[in-house]
């Protein structure tokens, strides 16, 4: 009798935070997302279908230049999120921001993740920052 009571001090809470709606995927440990950086460019990422991944980019703005929106197939990666961050009110002059994108892989497949810089007052000047190609198994 004494388990059977235990079992309902598990199965109660458990019931509960279920019928709130709680994702019901367990996310990702931080040590299974991939973090690229612009040294990763010009190479290939193989990956496994849910499997995050970070993409951080220096983000130089004193040439004027601006991350124009990255180009990647969208049925195959989905972008969860991209910050820029400055940098630091008190660091050395010169120094740059960064821009972050957090990605996840959404069904098999291959496309090529480019970051490109360009200024917007102007149509030349685009930079190639950052280009992949990305698998996903």
């Amino acid at each position: 009798m004494k388990l059977a009571h235990s079992g309902l001090f598990i199965f109660l809470p458990v019931a509960f935070l279920a019928a709130l709606g709680l994702p019901k995927t367990i996310p990702y440990s931080a040590s299974q997302v991939i973090a690229l950086t612009e040294n990763s460019t010009g190479k290939k990422l193989t990956i496994s279908k849910g499997q995050e991944f970070t993409l951080t980019l220096p983000n130089r703005v004193d040439g004027g230049y601006r991350f124009d929106k990255e180009q990647y197939d969208t049925t195959i990666l989905r972008l969860e999120k991209n910050i820029e961050k400055s940098p630091a009110a008190n660091s050395t002059l010169g120094k740059p921001g960064y821009g972050v994108w957090r990605f996840i892989a959404l069904k098999k497949g291959k496309t090529v993740l480019k970051v490109t810089a360009s200024r917007p007052w102007t149509k030349a000047g685009v930079l190639i920052i950052f280009k992949n190609i990305v698998v996903v198994k």
